[in-house]
């Protein structure tokens, strides 16, 4: 059967009959499924000054194609209609979209009461219906639509941040025990587990065990006092290797503030770690070979502060040396200079002398010759 589109404007008077302004429905999309001609034309204005738009099906199984093929937010339908009843259809709507909230409209004598309210209907609207109770209803769909619509936009939006963080961070979720119940494949990558080998595991299978036994009480101190922890974890993964990781552990707490699993999001700094790490080893290796240096310059130093001592003792000792022998010399020079004067004196006295000595002697030959005479 061909669609029906709803193409009337509401009249001046259903208007000042619902008294509203402008209703936050006109984004929704509705189906009205009713045979009826006489429900149509009553209902259609309202329906149509309400909803954004509105599909409008004759019997309940043209309703089920209509909402088989498009995005109904929401189902009117008559109770009771020839061949394929509203009840029935509604069963079948709820199994294909379980929260589309559905009216029913129906005769109060009917059983059709009590087939709605087993099935689960938001309202059910007694004919004939008034135009103030309709817009009660719609008033409290209304509520229930957005709070749906905006349960489906929370839930979209908490998929698109889980696929971002699930993407570029490294996560995993635990029980209260510290048993992994999820895993992304970032997880599986740098630990080289399996996500079989990793649930239902302990979370301290990636433990590496040269991590002192307190940084893990204090760890499991603070989360199980609902704080969120934060710190760079050493791990060890299947083979062994090391890896670190920046570590934010959040409490999930239900409704009772009761702490039901722990999120953990990290991100690797291995090769940060790892860096900084032979950085700090360059660093250390560095102040040792200043500190080698300072010994060996504090040695040198003093050996060159001896030496010069020993050298100043040495220059001190050949100039006082060299004193000495000047001294020497000098005396020695003065010695020369005094013997050689003297052998001047001695030689300018020496000729006297001798000439004394002649006359002295030529006087004894004289008085011996003259003494012989006398004899």
């Amino acid at each position: 059967m061909p669609l029906k589109m709803i193409d009337l404007r509401p009249t001046k008077s259903i208007v000042r009959k619902i008294k509203i302004k402008k209703l936050p429905l006109r984004k929704f999309i509705a189906l009205f499924v009713e045979s009826s001609l006489y429900e149509q034309k009553k209902l259609l204005p309202i329906l149509k000054f309400y909803f954004k738009k509105v599909y409008l099906a004759s019997d309940a199984k043209e309703g089920l194609e209509l909402f088989r093929k498009y995005n109904i937010d929401l189902v009117i339908t008559a109770a009771k209609m020839p061949n394929y009843d509203g009840i029935l259809m509604s069963k079948k709507i709820k199994e294909l979209k379980s929260n589309v909230p559905i009216i029913v409209i129906g005769k109060k004598e009917s059983n059709c009461l009590l087939e709605a309210i087993n099935l689960g209907v938001d309202k059910f609207l007694i004919k004939p219906i008034k135009i103030e109770e309709l817009k009660e209803v719609l008033d409290d769909i209304e509520t229930k639509l957005f709070l749906d619509r905006a349960r489906e936009y929370n839930i979209f939006m908490l998929h698109q941040y889980k696929n971002a963080i699930d993407s570029s961070n490294i996560v995993s979720k635990t029980d209260i025990n510290g048993i992994i119940t999820y895993v992304n494949d970032e997880f599986c990558k740098i630990s080289g587990y399996s996500k079989d080998e990793l649930i239902g595991k302990n979370h301290n299978i990636v433990r590496s065990p040269d991590v002192p036994k307190e940084v893990f009480e204090r760890f499991w101190k603070t989360i199980l006092s609902k704080k969120i922890w934060k710190g760079t974890v050493k791990n060890r993964a299947k083979d062994n290797s090391i890896f670190y990781v920046n570590t934010t552990v959040v409490p999930i707490v239900d409704w009772n503030g009761e702490i039901v699993e722990f999120v953990a999001i990290r991100y690797d700094v291995t090769n940060s770690i790892l860096l900084q790490e032979k950085l700090q080893k360059k660093e250390k290796e560095l102040q040792a070979l200043n500190k080698d240096l300072e010994r060996r310059v504090k040695e040198q130093t003093k050996k060159l502060r001896e030496l010069n001592q020993t050298l100043e003792k040495r220059v001190e000792s050949e100039v006082e040396k060299n004193r000495q022998k000047d001294r020497v010399m000098f005396q020695q020079a003065r010695l020369a200079s005094l013997g050689e004067m003297l052998g001047n004196i001695a030689h300018q006295w020496r000729q006297p002398l001798m000439e004394l000595g002649i006359i002295f002697y030529k006087m004894k030959q004289e008085s011996i010759k003259a003494d012989s005479k006398k004899i």
